[in-house]
């Protein structure tokens, strides 16, 4: 799922599309398309204030899978930022599917500097659209499953991780961990040029989705993310 933060920019715009490639099955490129209807970005796949897309989304994925006669268990869905939300919000939704978000946010609200201008453009009030618009139930979900990495040298991913955490009291460290039997936590402090945009690449994505289907956080998988992030800070850093 596409992570367009930047108003104005083209429609659609597929991210990640070369990492179809790299995975077995079938690749799906979906754009986020509220932001081609209204001039704001991010729009976290909301639709309007009648008509959930992320829903729409669903039902389209849903038909792929009866096509393809696939199980809800061959999906998994990765995205980052605002796409990362969404994928989260759709997991959530669909029972035993995977999700891999990068950077997420999980309250839209806390996400704007003017949060008032995302209600004027969609005519709606925050607190009448909370489960649309916040990542707090699908710690509830024991069905699907999801992996999750975040920056923290990013000031915005930081806030939006120290919230969603305070939320369902949990006290997260450096490195990986387990938030849940099925939700982990990665969690990197890279002080790159752009923080917010250091984030793996497909191969680490590929060790992720293994990852999934371990319900224990072991010694070695600590050791692997601690190296993965390690090389990213190399990547990252030197184009400083």
């Amino acid at each position: 799922m596409t992570a367009i933060g930047l108003a104005g920019k083209d429609y659609p715009i597929f991210h990640r599309a070369s990492w179809g490639g790299w995975f077995q099955g079938i690749s799906l490129c979906i754009d986020d398309p509220t932001r081609n209807l209204n001039k704001i970005a991010p729009t976290f796949y909301f639709g309007t204030k009648h008509e959930n897309y992320l829903l729409l989304i669903k039902n389209i994925i849903l038909k792929i899978k009866e096509i393809y006669n696939l199980n809800n268990s061959d999906i998994t869905f990765i995205s980052s930022s605002n796409g990362g939300f969404a994928s989260i919000s759709i997991a959530n939704s669909l029972d035993y599917s995977n999700c891999i978000a990068f950077c997420p946010q999980f309250s839209v609200k806390d996400y704007f500097s003017n949060p008032g201008l995302f209600e004027e453009t969609f005519d709606i009030k925050f607190e009448n659209y909370e489960s649309r618009l916040t990542l707090f139930d699908f710690v509830k979900n024991k069905k699907s499953k999801f992996f999750i990495y975040t920056n923290i040298a990013c000031d915005s991913d930081r806030r939006q991780l120290d919230i969603f955490s305070q939320k369902i009291n949990f006290k997260y460290t450096l490195g990986l961990q387990s938030v849940t039997d099925n939700i982990m936590l990665l969690v990197a402090n890279i002080n790159s040029k752009i923080p917010h945009l250091a984030q793996p690449d497909v191969f680490s994505c590929l060790y992720f989705e293994c990852l999934l289907n371990d319900k224990i956080v072991t010694k070695k998988d600590k050791f692997a993310c601690r190296s993965i992030i390690e090389l990213m800070k190399i990547n990252y850093l030197s184009k400083h």
